[in-house]
């Protein structure tokens, strides 16, 4: 990807790796930083911002993280266009709101989290137009 960056442009990518037992190894470019849900504790956690955005500068600096994911857990991943979503009045949707739709669905499966997040999205723009583009990944690990 860094060798087909044309000048001037870049992109951001969260790279995830699940491995058995609920380990999550992650490397962020520059993305948004993913919400991780706990369920035993009913606690929020943004994972550490990342290196930066590939395609500026022929070094990327990134690291890899670990987290530990327990049963009923809720990995959230997503672009910009999700909590910078604005209202009609130009408002944004952000994160203290994706923390309460992933809560509203606690103990859901990731199908119901993510329904939850857009319903709760779409009701917040209101029939605004969307500016940017928006994507969700929602990962619940239920142990094993």
């Amino acid at each position: 990807m860094l060798r087909d960056a044309q000048s001037g442009m870049f992109v951001t990518a969260y790279y995830v790796i699940l491995e058995p037992g609920g380990l999550v190894q992650c490397v962020n470019a520059g993305h948004n930083r993913p919400l991780l849900y706990h369920a035993a504790t009913d606690a929020e956690e943004y994972l550490a911002r990342g290196g930066r955005a590939m395609g500026w500068f022929d070094d990327l600096p990134v690291k890899t993280e670990a987290v530990q994911m327990a049963p009923g857990d809720v990995l959230v991943l997503y672009t910009d266009g999700v909590t910078e979503a604005e209202d009609r009045l130009g408002a944004c949707f952000g994160n203290a709101r994706l923390t309460q739709a992933v809560r509203a669905a606690r103990g859901q499966t990731a199908a119901a989290v993510l329904n939850q997040i857009n319903a709760m999205v779409d009701a917040f723009v209101g029939g605004a137009p969307p500016f940017d583009d928006h994507t969700l990944v929602v990962i619940r690990y239920v142990g094993g």
